[in-house]
This record gives C-alpha cells, structure tokens and sequence, in this order.
C-alpha cells in the first residue's frame, strides 16, 4: 500500500466519485476511503505462528436530496462500475427516507494533518525480524518470575491512508501507524491469570518496554492474599484502573445517546456528575494518542471537548446532524457510523502518589477492575483484587473487592489526584483517592 498520500491520486478518485453521484440526481455528497493494511504475529503455547498480512479497503458515503433525505453507501472495491451502483442503490434508499433538515454533509473546516504524532516514520524499515523479537521478548520477559508462565502474546502493527471528499469542497488524506501487544499470562501457584495490552502510534513504544516483566510481577504480587481489615478503607484507584473506569463511562458523553435518553446524562438537570476535582477532557488532537485523527468519518477536524468541567457536565460529541439540531459545531468523532470518544485526558493534582498515600492511615488500592457500566442508568458493578495498603505500604491483598452504585456517587467521592499522570492506552490519569465509598467482599 502506498502511504505516501498522493493526492493527485486519492482525491482525484473520490471527486470522480462524487461527479456520478450528482450525475445520477443527487444533490449533495460525501465519500471517504479507508485503506488498511495489517501484519500480525501470536505465540501461545509453544507455537509461533507466520506473520499473518492482510489488506481491507473500505469505502463508504452518502448521497443527498432536496428536503434533507439521505441514503447510505459501502464497497470494498474501487471498481468504477460497482461503486456507481452503488450510489444508484443509495439515491433509491434516499427517495424513500425520512426527511430532514439537518441532514447535510457537514460545513468546511480547516483540516490540520501535520503535527499529530500518529505517522510513524520507522514503520517501513520494520520487519518481521523486530515483530519476532517483540514477541519473543516478552514471552521470556513473563517466564523470568518462579511459577509464571506466559500463555500467549500477541502483537499487531496497522497502517492506515484515510481520505475524504464532499461537495461542500472538503478535501483531506491523512496516513496512521498503530502497534499494538497484548500478553496473557497464568501463576500455576493459584491458576490466577491476568492480561495485559498496550497500544501507541510508535514502534518504539511496544518494542522496548517490559510488559511481559510487569505483568509477571503484578502475578506474583497478587499471591500474599490476606482478609479485609476492619472499618471502612479509602480507595486507591492506580491509573490503570483509573483509566479502565473512565474509558467504561465515556460513551454516556454523546449526544445521540443523551438525546434519546440511553445517557444517565439526561436525567442529571443539573446535579454535579463528581466532586469538583473532577476535570475530564476528550482530546483527539492530541500529539501521539492511539485515538488521534486528522478528521473524522465526515470529514470534521476534531476538537477537545470538556466532559466534565470540575464535577459538572462540560459537553458533549456531536456528529454534523445532531451539532445542526443544537446549534454547535459539530465536534470530529464519528467513526465507524457512529459518534465515539478518543483519548480522555484526567486533569492532574499538584502531589505525588507518596505524598498523598503516606497520610492515608488504610486503603485498598485496586490492581484492576472488571464488570459493566451501564451508561442509561449510571449505575455499575465492578470488582477485583485489591492490596491494603497502611499509609501506602502493602500489607497483603484482598482477593477480590466488588464495588457497585451510581457513578456519580463514586466520583464526588473523588478527594484527590496524584500527580503521576501516566499513558494507559487512550487515557491520560494519575493515582486517585477516594473516601466515603462502601465496598464489598468476594
């Protein structure tokens, strides 16, 4: 595949696109190519696989008639004649849509493709060499604690040429680079087993980082069970949790969902969603994120957006439809057909972890969390492993911890965030403190 963004090529296909579109009776029209190219490579139990490639080329649109009525287009192939009926298919779904007046492709932005750190430079001179050694390393790097052993580790690089195009003049290529690792490991000592996944836009990132030895240890760690002491402990959220609960709540932020009332959003009427300490931000413009794009699937530049503006509701996503109908700017994140949340970014405190730690007289602190979230009610059950820490040292870990309740209610019990803000897959956090919450054991 050529990454190399030849415009002259690219967008001189999707206008021609475009031309038959408004050729065959349609007013207005949007299409955006997809191109993407994988390489994969697994070990488990024993057996390394082949590098495994392939290719998957997406193009979708839509087309447009008086009165706000729309109809939908997908191939895989840039077969001319395939995609025009394509299109004919799509205008004769439009003739029989719903009218509405804010279906429209989206206004023109400028459109930034430089600066966003998602290109990696180093992608083409990887081979499988490198990939072979990433997955080797970390299937060693997990054996090297006594009574671990490494049940799988997968890794995956992609690379992606996205284009647009619509009638309203908007034109914009943009190439990605996505790595991605992610281990399984097993403590034959108690047949608890743990994964763990990193994603970056870098291959440095996921090639020379230790996460076999991390995940290792986190087993090992996990073996000094002890039972839960008396009273009611703070909460020690570490920013892989942290980044686990936010990224759960995210999508209540869209303004489809809170629209049709599928948001616990919807029923706040002003109530406070956390404690004021509570900042939380979704940025896909930020340098490096595994969630960062130029423009999104409508050809939108994407913007920050405060979700949470010290523990009260800041905004919201908006896809061109749904900004028209509130009178916003439409926000740059619809993917995939839908709108979805990118990197979410917890505003930082000014303390170290040691610091606010060291006067906690007793905490749990979660070394991960699994269940659901259910983004109608806000209401959510989450449970796992905890350590009792005195004053931040561990002294023994409680096998499993479940917490449920409202989100709201776990967020105003926020009392601080450390200051050691870290990159957990999407999500910028630091070490969080909470008191007053109840918890349950087993």
């Amino acid at each position: 595949m050529d990454r190399s963004l030849d415009s002259e090529t690219l967008i001189p296909f999707l206008m021609r696109l475009l031309d038959d579109a408004r050729g065959a009776g349609a007013v207005a029209a949007e299409v955006l190519r997809v191109d993407t190219q994988t390489t994969a490579l697994s070990w488990k139990g024993d057996r390394r696989a082949r590098p495994r490639r392939a290719r998957a080329l997406a193009i979708t649109g839509a087309v447009y008639l008086d009165g706000g009525k729309a109809g939908w287009f997908k191939a895989d192939t840039e077969d001319r004649s395939q995609l025009k009926r394509a299109v004919e298919d799509a205008l004769r779904r439009a003739r029989d849509a719903r009218a509405d007046d804010a279906c429209a492709p989206a206004d023109r932005y400028d459109i930034n493709t430089r600066g966003l750190g998602i290109d990696d430079p180093r992608y083409e001179t990887i081979d499988d060499t490198a990939r072979l050694d990433v997955v080797r390393g970390n299937e060693a790097a997990c054996t090297d604690v006594n009574g671990v052993d490494c049940v799988s580790v997968r890794y995956q690089d992609a690379t992606v040429v996205r284009s647009f195009a619509s009638s309203r003049g908007v034109q914009a290529c943009s190439a990605e680079t996505l790595y991605e690792v992610a281990l399984e490991a097993r403590d034959r000592t108690n047949g608890r087993t743990l994964v763990q996944s990193a994603r970056a836009r870098n291959f440095a990132h996921v090639g020379s980082l230790p996460y076999g030895v991390d995940l290792a240890r986190r087993l090992a760690d996990l073996r000094d069970e002890a039972a839960m002491p008396p009273g009611q402990p703070a909460l020690v959220f570490e920013t892989r949790v942290m980044a686990t609960v936010l990224a759960l709540l995210a999508p209540a932020f869209t303004s489809t969902r809170v629209r049709a009332g599928e948001s616990f959003l919807a029923d706040l009427k002003g109530r406070p969603i956390g404690h004021p300490r509570v900042h939380l931000i979704d940025d896909a413009c930020m340098p490096g994120g595994v969630n960062t794009h130029a423009f999104d699937d409508r050809g939108v530049p994407s913007m920050p957006v405060p979700f949470i503006k010290e523990g009260h509701l800041g905004g919201l996503l908006y896809d061109p439809e749904e900004a028209r109908r509130a009178g916003v700017r439409p926000t740059g994140h619809t993917l995939n057909g839908a709108l979805a949340p990118s990197n979410l970014v917890l505003r930082a405190g000014n303390r170290s972890r040691t610091q606010m730690l060291g006067e906690v007289p007793l905490a749990l602190c979660f070394d991960h969390l699994s269940g659901k979230v259910d983004i109608k009610t806000g209401r959510f059950d989450l449970s796992g492993p905890a350590f009792i820490l005195e004053r931040g040292q561990r002294q023994g870990v409680v096998p499993t911890v479940r917490l449920r309740g409202a989100i709201t209610d776990l967020l105003a019990a926020v009392v601080e965030v450390a200051s050691d803000q870290e990159r957990e897959d999407a999500v910028d956090c630091a070490t969080t403190l909470f008191k007053g919450f109840p918890v349950e054991v087993g």
